[in-house]
């Protein structure tokens, strides 16, 4: 989000110094809290004001988030402004949304009058708030607490600070002396308020961006598949645990390192060629390749990658993870060792078969000479017949297994 600058939403006044610190905290790579606290102490020590608070919306309620002048039982009474039961629950509005106290509760539900005491952004401000005391029926307030009363402020503005027309905090402001406020400053200090809900709102969507940030480093951290992601220019950018198990290099070693600076150059020739062909054809890319650690030891994966965009749509680099295969690799070569013994034990075996089963078909179909091989010969052959079942069993065994081979390496 752009920064709060003297032509966008804050008008300041040349040569105003209150208006050049505003602006200096507004724009600050400071903490939500730090920039809150910095508003606060440029308004109270610029306008004298006795007293100055900054509400922030948390959850459903609007507690003070800092505050400067203010005695630790005023804090304590008026922190919540949302109105509850006897039972403690939170009382609705006629819209179904969260009925709030008092003055504040007024400007945050924009329930204002025609009075002079509300602008037309929906801020509420008096030069003598005991006045109010006598009117208070006439103020659609809910619960008037009369807390700011018994402290004894009389000059008390309460500016709204927005986002995109919702209402994300209160600029309080009060002093115990009367006359302090005019509209010019009024308007100012409501100017002054919606360049805090713009650079609130900066915070917010950073906070966010840091967030996912947060999120998807966690999300690579717990996968036990191997991530690394790289920008543009094919340095490492990231990597995830598993990545470092299955390579044997530590992030430090591989963050900011090019393929060439973390692998033997003949299998970073080809992660290089692959991720080129990547970011020219911006699609989803697999391959097999080699990987070979440190210690030497090579093991065989398969890559899966794709690009990731720039907010302009420009490639701003690709993701990927890797699949090591080399278990199964070592099970295919197994089986193709097993397949090729199968295959000549049964093509020995059914030449024996033929010879033997051949010369006992012979043996039986003689006469009275062979009577006395004739119950040997009918063994053999009822042997013969069980070896060849025996074979077509290994032959659909091997058949099965070469079909099975050929799904792994597909």
């Amino acid at each position: 989000m752009d920064k709060v600058t003297p032509n966008s939403s804050f008008n300041v006044c040349p040569g105003c110094d209150m208006c050049l610190r505003l602006l200096d905290v507004l724009n600050s790579s400071w903490e939500s809290k730090d920039i809150a606290r910095g508003v606060v102490n440029v308004m109270k020590g610029s306008t004298g004001f006795e007293a100055v608070g900054l509400r922030l919306l948390q959850s459903d309620d609007f507690p003070f988030y800092c505050s400067e002048g203010m005695v630790d039982d005023f804090i304590a009474s008026e922190n919540l402004l949302i109105h509850r039961g006897d039972d403690g629950e939170m009382i609705l509005d006629s819209l179904s949304m969260p009925a709030y106290e008092c003055l504040c509760g007024m400007v945050l539900s924009g329930r204002k009058t025609s009075d002079s005491c509300f602008t037309s952004l929906g801020s509420f401000w008096t030069n003598d708030l005991p006045l109010l005391k006598g009117i208070e029926s006439c103020l659609p307030a809910i619960n008037v607490r009369h807390k700011c009363n018994r402290a004894g402020y009389r000059s008390l503005a309460i500016l709204p600070i927005k986002v995109n027309g919702r209402i994300i905090g209160l600029l309080y402001m009060s002093d115990k002396r009367p006359n302090l406020l005019n509209a010019e400053m009024v308007g100012f200090l409501e100017r002054a308020a919606s360049a805090a809900g713009a650079a609130f709102a900066r915070l917010k969507q950073n906070d966010l961006i840091q967030e996912n940030l947060n999120f998807t480093a966690m999300l690579m951290e717990v996968l036990p598949i191997p991530i690394f992601y790289k920008g543009r220019d094919g340095r490492y950018l990231g990597c995830n645990t598993a990545f470092e198990k299955l390579t044997g290099l530590d992030k430090a070693d591989v963050i900011g390192k090019t393929v060439f600076e973390v692998a033997p150059k003949d299998i970073a020739d080809v992660y290089y060629q692959r991720d080129m062909e990547l970011f020219e054809s911006r699609s989803v890319q697999m391959y097999e390749a080699a990987l070979k650690r440190p210690d030497g030891a090579l093991r065989h994966v398969v890559f899966y990658k794709a690009v990731y965009n720039s907010a302009d749509g420009a490639v701003a680099g690709l993701i990927g993870s890797i699949l090591d295969v080399t278990d199964a690799k070592d099970r295919v070569g197994a089986l193709q060792t097993f397949h090729k013994f199968a295959r000549e034990i049964v093509h020995e075996i059914n030449n024996i078969l033929l010879v033997a089963k051949g010369n006992s078909q012979f043996m039986l179909g003689q006469g009275e000479d062979y009577r006395d091989w004739k119950q040997d010969a009918e063994a053999i052959f009822e042997s013969m017949g069980r070896a060849e079942e025996l074979v077509k069993k290994i032959r659909a065994f091997n058949e099965q297994t070469a079909k099975s081979m050929t799904k792994q390496s597909d």
